[in-house]
């Protein structure tokens, strides 16, 4: 048995093992379609290992004699070979656009490495070091840039953003037509095929194994509450005991998604 909280408005769907399935077809050759949709997925992304995540999309959780993967998989940046020529790194974090743009001499923004690198003949590379490099303004690329290869280094996560810092202070925040009322609702999972057992996605936060539906909740609402809370959620899930899938049993989440400011009617909804 399964119970969740759904305190929005939503549509939602019953559990279905074998959810999207035409009728008559036999569970047996259902899971061994499920089963080849794995591995055709591991061959296109080996990166991913086991898959798990694919794995539980595709709920062979509820299939017999197929191994449950213990391990989340992760994207992982790729390690690209670095070309011949000169290379320019460049660190927005540590980095200054006055520095020479040597590896322990960086500049600051792609920009002045985009320069460098184009400034000699036949080319060069831009090494972005990890972490968030910040492009305030357009990179122009002209024809003495054509044979420039920006890339990360060694395989290190960098990210590129033209967004800029949204800084408000916290306490300048407030809720907004927020309504305590909750109406349970059983044999419903709003999370059911994009959990992850015992870890957090980007909208369902995994809170821990309780004892009930209502201790399910109260560890919503302790962890909305914390300085660095994963909430608010707009529902909760609570996986009981005798849940059919033993790795979720008493697995509870939280899912929070960005609500839009019309939304005024909210509702708990039992699974």
């Amino acid at each position: 048995m399964l119970l969740s909280l759904l305190f929005t408005t939503s549509s939602v769907r019953a559990q279905i093992s074998n959810n999207g399935t035409p009728a008559g077809v036999p569970p047996s050759f259902d899971c061994a379609v499920r089963k080849l949709a794995l591995d055709y997925g591991k061959k296109l992304l080996p990166e991913r290992g086991e898959f798990k995540s694919l794995f539980d999309a595709l709920q062979l959780q509820n299939c017999p004699g197929i191994p449950i993967p213990t391990t989340m998989d992760a994207w992982m940046p790729p390690t690209y070979s670095q070309p011949a020529g000169k290379s320019f790194y460049v660190d927005y974090a540590k980095g200054s656009d006055s520095n020479i743009g040597s590896k322990d001499s960086p500049v600051k923004t792609i920009a002045k490495g985009v320069a460098l690198a184009g400034a000699g003949e036949g080319g060069g590379t831009v090494l972005l070091r990890a972490g968030t490099h910040v492009v305030s303004k357009r990179v122009m690329l002209s024809e003495s840039e054509s044979d420039i290869t920006i890339q990360n280094f060694n395989g290190e996560h960098a990210i590129v953003t033209g967004g800029v810092d949204f800084k408000i202070p916290k306490d300048a925040w407030q809720q907004h037509n927020i309504s305590k009322t909750m109406d349970p609702l059983r044999g419903y999972n709003n999370v059911y095929g994009r959990a992850h057992s015992m870890n957090d996605t980007d909208t369902i936060k995994y809170l821990g194994k309780v004892d009930s539906l209502e201790s399910c909740y109260n560890t919503a609402r302790a962890e909305e509450e914390k300085p660095n809370s994963r909430g608010p959620f707009t529902s909760v899930t609570y996986h009981q005991a005798n849940f059919s899938s033993k790795e979720f049993q008493q697995q509870c989440f939280g899912v929070s998604y960005i609500m839009e400011s019309n939304i005024t009617t909210k509702k708990i909804i039992k699974w």
